[in-house]
């Protein structure tokens, strides 16, 4: 009986000291996404305990009625250890629409591709995302 009563206050005070430990496990990455807002906005945020170097935008393709789109910020030197930056790309257009996108950069040393896309609304120079995977 006293070995169940030790297990059982134990027990809560080990999976108390395993939780945070898996919580910083989860965010040691890099999370990219589309945002809402004026252009294609693409949000970049470093989870890692380290910097990030080499951030390019390598593919942007749009599918719906696009009128124009013009070069924006599509490179970024460095993202430090859990900051975030941004790529933008001024467009206009009009309707729904798909994005795809592919964005690469250098985590010590090694070189990742990561893709994203979603499904959009565009008005004038506002894109609104409604999905993105």
């Amino acid at each position: 009986m006293k070995k169940i009563a030790a297990i059982c206050l134990i027990l809560p005070l080990l999976v108390l000291n395993i939780i945070p430990s898996l919580a910083n496990a989860t965010q040691q990455n890099v999370d990219i996404k589309f945002e809402s807002g004026f252009g294609i906005n693409i949000h970049i945020r470093n989870y890692n305990d380290y910097a990030i170097q080499d951030i390019q935008l390598k593919i942007v393709s749009i599918s719906g009625l696009v009128i124009c789109g013009i070069y924006g910020v599509t490179t970024l030197q460095e993202i430090e250890a859990g900051g975030c930056g941004y790529l933008v790309l001024p467009i206009f257009g009009i309707g729904p629409g798909v994005i795809y996108a592919v964005i690469s950069y250098t985590d010590q040393g090694e070189y990742v591709e990561k893709q994203i896309n979603a499904n959009i609304f565009i008005i004038g120079p506002w894109i609104s995302v409604m999905k993105q995977w």
